[in-house]
């Protein structure tokens, strides 16, 4: 008998799992590959673009790793940029909220961009709803109304003989 009949053969030996380094790779080599934007408008000596598609291009770029970082710059735009003055809006008023909030991040990213300190303005349209304001006794007495309606809190207050003192907010973000 030879040593090929009787054998067993052995499994082919497998390739290792790329890294998610290595799949990435090509596809960042891609977008590097994309021919670089003309830009139609004066630049300074670094070469930065002074127009706000321009330098608001260079900011999606320079975020484009960071989700939420790319999250927030999607939803905004760069209205203007003037006298180190940026203006940011947003159709959505939650997504002024966070750019108001990060505000020293924007800057800093659209001055990296710009070639110069920026100060950045958010603007969000008005929402009508959202801008009345509602007395706070009016919230209070109809926090108190739902939470009485609510039948797992009328089952506590019957079996814990309880009354109704006081409704809280819910905690946001928990």
């Amino acid at each position: 008998m030879t040593a090929d009949s009787t054998a067993p053969s052995l499994p082919s030996p497998v390739a290792p799992k790329p890294r998610v380094s290595e799949v990435q790779e090509p596809a960042a080599a891609a977008t590097t590959a994309a021919p670089p934007r003309p830009v139609t408008v004066a630049e300074t000596k670094a070469g930065v673009p002074l127009d706000p598609p321009g330098v608001w291009a260079s900011v999606c770029a320079s975020v484009a790793s960071s989700p939420a970082g790319a999250a927030l710059v999607e939803s905004l735009r760069l209205v203007s940029l003037e006298h180190g003055v940026a203006t940011v809006e947003s159709d959505d008023a939650g997504a002024a909220g966070r750019a108001r909030t990060r505000r020293k991040w924007l800057e800093e990213r659209i001055g990296a961009a710009y070639g110069s300190p920026v100060r950045v303005e958010v603007h969000a349209p008005e929402d009508t709803a959202a801008s009345q304001v509602v007395p706070d006794e009016e919230l209070d007495a109809a926090a108190r109304r739902d939470a009485a309606n609510n039948p797992l809190v009328q089952k506590a207050m019957d079996l814990f003989q309880a009354r109704l003192v006081r409704v809280d907010p819910p905690e946001r973000g928990k």
